[in-house]
Formats: C-alpha cells, sequence, structure tokens
C-alpha cells in the first residue's frame, strides 16, 4: 500500500539519516519493522555500533553530485538493466527502515537527507540515540517508548 513515510535517526542532536519510505508506513508495516529493529538495540554492544556507525554516515548532500550515481546516470538505457534500487539502495524510495538495518550490516555508509519525503508522509518512526527512544507518529497517534 502507498503509505509514504519517512525513517528518521537522531544522534548528537542532529538528524542523521531520514530515509524516505513509498511503502507501508501504518503502524503494522514500517512501524513493526522499525520497533523490531529498536527492540535490536537493547543490547548495549549493538547500540553502541549503531551509534559508532550512523556518526560516521557522509551525508550526501546532492545526489547528482556523486561520481557513481553520474556515472550511472550516463550509462544507455540497456546497461541499466541492475536497476537504481539494486545499486543504490540508501537512495531509493523503496528502501524505508531497512535503511536501519543496513547501516547496522555495514552496507551503507552514505545518506542523502531526503526532506521532501517528510513533507508527504504518513508514518514516522523515528530511533532518537540521545535519548534512547523509539518513537511512531502515524496520523495523529504519535508513542515513544525507551530502547
Amino acid at each position: 500500500m502507498g503509505t509514504r513515510g519517512t525513517t528518521t535517526v537522531i544522534i548528537d542532536g542532529k538528524v542523521r539519516v531520514l530515509q524516505y519510505g513509498q511503502w507501508d508506513h501504518y503502524p503494522e508495516g514500517q512501524g513493526l519493522d522499525a520497533l523490531k529493529f529498536a527492540r535490536r538495540l537493547k543490547d548495549p554492544e549493538i547500540l553502541q555500533e549503531f551509534k559508532d556507525k550512523v556518526r560516521a554516515l557522509r551525508t550526501v548532500e546532492n545526489l547528482e553530485d556523486e561520481p557513481d550515481v553520474q556515472v550511472y546516470n550516463n550509462l544507455p538505457s540497456k546497461d541499466k538493466a541492475d536497476g537504481y534500487e539494486k545499486i543504490f539502495p540508501e537512495f531509493h524510495r523503496n528502501t524505508g527502515t531497512q535503511i536501519l538495518s543496513m547501516i547496522l550490516d555495514d552496507k551503507v555508509h552514505r545518506v542523502h537527507l531526503d526532506e521532501d519525503g517528510v513533507k508527504w508522509g504518513e508514518g514516522f518512526p523515528t530511533i532518537n540515540l540521545d535519548e534512547e527512544t523509539y518513537r511512531f507518529a502515524y496520523y495523529e497517534h504519535d508513542r515513544a517508548f525507551p530502547l
């Protein structure tokens, strides 16, 4: 279902992940997926590892400035068979809350803070690493839980 949303991670008082997602941003969908991830952070070692990896992320201001994105965009259509989503999942609208596991699993080292996604979403899972909380806002409902 096309219920849009934005997955957010806050650390050191700053938004470090702002991942737009096109699908399933309701409590039983992406909300539940993000909650399951947040529960993994109850382990102090995993929490510290995730904090370190979030701090190490490189923020991409303009996707078109990324050399590998430029190369991909300049390929002939027939050479784009693997697709943007497979090559650049950290920039794709289908990734949603999967960005959290991708960061922890060292599959992502850069992010684009997609502020446009915040304007269009219905569901907003947020992990605040400063407060060590998980929050999910969905329309008028907004609940926070300790990690």
